[in-house]
């Protein structure tokens, strides 16, 4: 008597762990259903970074004129390079300064594409009437 009861004491506590597992099966299944949000998306979305690696390069720029560098020639062949990189990756940029010594001030700088733009210092309806 006593050896047939330690054999079902272990057949219950396979039953029963076979039961939870089907259980939380089950429910990881529902759940995955209801979050099931596409986080690759924002992966994909590269407009914002583009935008600040222009704004920290500027800067640089600044930094370069400080150590004898010629600002106003740096600054055209950084636009006109960053224009070029942009558009052969599909975002429309528009970038606009104004140089005071070694300081590039009031930049006006936009990045966009169809999924989204960033803008400094500019009214972008002026660049692309109707995009906000």
């Amino acid at each position: 008597m006593r050896k047939s009861y330690r054999l079902s004491k272990g057949q219950w506590f396979i039953i029963s762990a076979v039961v939870m597992s089907g259980v939380f099966l089950v429910i990881s299944s529902m759940l995955k259903v209801s979050f099931g949000v596409d986080a690759s998306e924002v992966g994909r979305r590269n407009e914002g970074f583009y935008f600040n690696n222009i704004r920290e390069q500027i800067s640089n720029i600044e930094s370069k004129c400080l150590a004898g560098g010629d600002m106003s020639r740096d600054m055209k062949e950084f636009a006109e390079f960053s224009r070029r990189s942009m558009e052969s990756r599909g975002y429309l940029f528009f970038m606009n300064y104004t140089i005071n010594g070694c300081s590039a001030e009031s930049v006006g700088l936009m990045v966009a594409s169809e999924k989204g733009f960033f803008y400094q210092n500019l009214d972008p309806n002026e660049i692309v009437p109707g995009i906000i």
